[in-house]
């Protein structure tokens, strides 16, 4: 019930619903296509990397669509902040600029996170319980 109460409400309040579906798919580019890219192809992706890139990619993409006048070419009849930044020209550039900010704070989060590897993709644990810094090799099945 409380998914079709809140289907009603965006139906009721954004004249261009097919307008939604767009936003959603564009909220899930600009949060989840960097850690998915990066977190397949780069020994250097962490959790924390993707965890920051989905929030950042989010964020950015949601505080552009409140401040961007129009949404795809159709007036933004459901969150709009009045402001003298953003105009009806830059309708299309939030999602470039939210995937930007997601890759930025992924390869920032992944380079600065814990955990050094060397050369050959080990990472040296330097807790007791994991040999005293020693290096291991990231997937261990002998044990």
């Amino acid at each position: 019930m409380p998914v079709a109460a809140l289907g009603v409400f965006f139906a009721l309040r954004v004249p261009q619903t097919g307008i939604l579906l767009t936003l959603a798919f564009d909220l899930m580019l600009a949060s989840l296509v960097v850690p998915f890219l990066l977190g397949l192809f780069w020994r250097r992706a962490s959790t924390a990397a993707a965890v920051a890139a989905i929030a950042v990619g989010g964020l950015v993409r949601i505080v552009l669509f409140a401040l961007t006048p129009t949404v795809f070419g159709a007036e933004n009849t459901l969150r709009y902040v009045p402001n003298d930044l953003v105009g009806a020209g830059f309708d299309g550039w939030p999602t470039f600029i939210a995937v930007t900010a997601s890759l930025v704070a992924f390869v920032v989060t992944a380079l600065v996170g814990s955990g050094r590897r060397d050369r050959a993709g080990e990472t040296t644990m330097t807790s007791p319980a994991t040999g005293g810094g020693q290096p291991r090799n990231r997937i261990d099945i002998t044990r």
